[in-house]
Protein backbone atom coordinates (compact mmCIF):
# COMPACT_ATOMS: atom_id res chain seq x y z
CA UNK A 1 0.00 0.00 0.00
CA UNK A 2 2.88 2.99 0.38
CA UNK A 3 4.40 1.83 -2.41
CA UNK A 4 0.68 3.06 -4.19
CA UNK A 5 1.32 6.42 -1.69
CA UNK A 6 4.93 6.28 -3.36
CA UNK A 7 4.28 6.74 -6.60
CA UNK A 8 1.21 9.37 -5.99
CA UNK A 9 3.71 11.56 -4.41
CA UNK A 10 5.87 10.90 -7.44
CA UNK A 11 3.33 11.59 -10.28
CA UNK A 12 2.30 14.70 -7.95
CA UNK A 13 5.91 16.29 -7.34
CA UNK A 14 7.82 15.54 -10.54
CA UNK A 15 5.82 15.14 -13.45
CA UNK A 16 7.19 14.26 -16.58
CA UNK A 17 7.93 17.65 -18.06
CA UNK A 18 10.22 18.59 -15.37
CA UNK A 19 12.30 15.68 -14.46
CA UNK A 20 11.14 12.42 -16.87
CA UNK A 21 14.30 10.78 -15.65
CA UNK A 22 13.07 10.89 -11.97
CA UNK A 23 9.56 10.15 -12.68
CA UNK A 24 11.04 7.08 -14.51
CA UNK A 25 13.26 6.27 -11.42
CA UNK A 26 9.65 6.66 -9.25
CA UNK A 27 8.35 4.13 -11.10
CA UNK A 28 11.37 1.52 -11.11
CA UNK A 29 10.96 1.69 -7.32
CA UNK A 30 7.13 0.91 -7.28
CA UNK A 31 7.89 -2.11 -9.57
CA UNK A 32 10.95 -3.46 -7.26
CA UNK A 33 8.82 -2.39 -4.19
CA UNK A 34 5.68 -4.75 -5.85
CA UNK A 35 8.13 -7.46 -6.62
CA UNK A 36 9.60 -7.79 -3.37
CA UNK A 37 6.23 -7.82 -1.35
CA UNK A 38 5.04 -9.74 -3.97
CA UNK A 39 7.89 -12.64 -3.27
CA UNK A 40 7.67 -12.13 0.67
CA UNK A 41 3.76 -12.94 0.54
CA UNK A 42 4.80 -16.06 -1.82
CA UNK A 43 7.62 -17.32 0.79
CA UNK A 44 5.37 -16.65 3.31
CA UNK A 45 2.65 -19.14 2.33
CA UNK A 46 4.85 -21.92 1.44
CA UNK A 47 6.02 -21.62 4.88
CA UNK A 48 2.83 -21.80 6.39
CA UNK A 49 1.54 -24.68 4.24
CA UNK A 50 5.40 -26.27 5.79
CA UNK A 51 4.67 -25.51 9.22
CA UNK A 52 0.64 -27.10 8.92
CA UNK A 53 2.34 -30.10 7.55
CA UNK A 54 5.07 -30.40 10.33
CA UNK A 55 2.40 -30.41 12.88
CA UNK A 56 -0.01 -32.69 11.27
CA UNK A 57 2.96 -35.24 11.41
CA UNK A 58 3.89 -33.89 15.15
CA UNK A 59 0.37 -35.10 15.80
CA UNK A 60 1.14 -38.83 15.10
CA UNK A 61 3.35 -39.16 17.84
CA UNK A 62 2.38 -40.60 21.10
CA UNK A 63 5.03 -40.63 24.05
CA UNK A 64 4.60 -43.46 25.91
CA UNK A 65 6.28 -42.95 29.86
CA UNK A 66 7.30 -46.11 31.90
CA UNK A 67 9.46 -49.31 30.77
CA UNK A 68 7.98 -51.11 27.63
CA UNK A 69 9.01 -54.25 26.01
CA UNK A 70 9.60 -55.00 22.25
CA UNK A 71 10.00 -58.64 20.72
CA UNK A 72 11.85 -58.49 17.72
CA UNK A 73 10.77 -61.04 14.62
CA UNK A 74 14.23 -62.79 15.44
CA UNK A 75 13.19 -63.47 19.13
CA UNK A 76 14.96 -60.99 20.63
CA UNK A 77 13.46 -58.66 23.26
CA UNK A 78 14.27 -54.98 23.53
CA UNK A 79 13.40 -53.33 26.97
CA UNK A 80 13.65 -49.50 27.06
CA UNK A 81 12.60 -46.95 29.73
CA UNK A 82 14.22 -43.82 28.57
CA UNK A 83 12.42 -41.08 26.26
CA UNK A 84 9.91 -43.76 24.12
CA UNK A 85 7.59 -42.40 21.30
CA UNK A 86 5.58 -44.13 19.22
CA UNK A 87 4.37 -43.06 15.48
CA UNK A 88 0.63 -44.18 15.48
CA UNK A 89 0.33 -44.01 11.92
CA UNK A 90 3.16 -46.15 10.62
CA UNK A 91 4.13 -47.96 14.37
CA UNK A 92 7.94 -46.80 14.32
CA UNK A 93 8.84 -46.71 17.66
CA UNK A 94 11.59 -44.33 18.49
CA UNK A 95 13.67 -44.17 22.10
CA UNK A 96 16.98 -43.88 23.94
CA UNK A 97 19.05 -46.89 24.87
CA UNK A 98 21.14 -47.15 28.15
CA UNK A 99 24.13 -44.89 26.89
CA UNK A 100 21.81 -42.30 25.42
CA UNK A 101 21.77 -42.85 21.81
CA UNK A 102 18.77 -42.57 19.87
CA UNK A 103 17.39 -45.47 18.09
CA UNK A 104 14.29 -47.01 16.06
CA UNK A 105 12.56 -49.98 16.01
CA UNK A 106 9.95 -50.28 12.83
CA UNK A 107 7.05 -51.81 12.18
CA UNK A 108 7.97 -54.89 10.21
CA UNK A 109 10.88 -55.60 12.65
CA UNK A 110 8.48 -56.34 15.38
CA UNK A 111 5.92 -58.52 16.25
CA UNK A 112 4.75 -57.11 19.71
CA UNK A 113 5.13 -53.82 21.41
CA UNK A 114 4.15 -53.98 25.46
CA UNK A 115 4.19 -51.40 28.07
CA UNK A 116 3.29 -52.45 31.29
CA UNK A 117 2.85 -50.50 34.40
Amino acid sequence: MSALFFLKDCNKNHSRKNNPILLAFCYKIVILAFIVISSLMIKIFFASILILGLASCISDIEEISGTCTVLLKDGTTIEMSQDIRQNTRTGTITYRDEEGRLKSVFKEDYETFDCGS
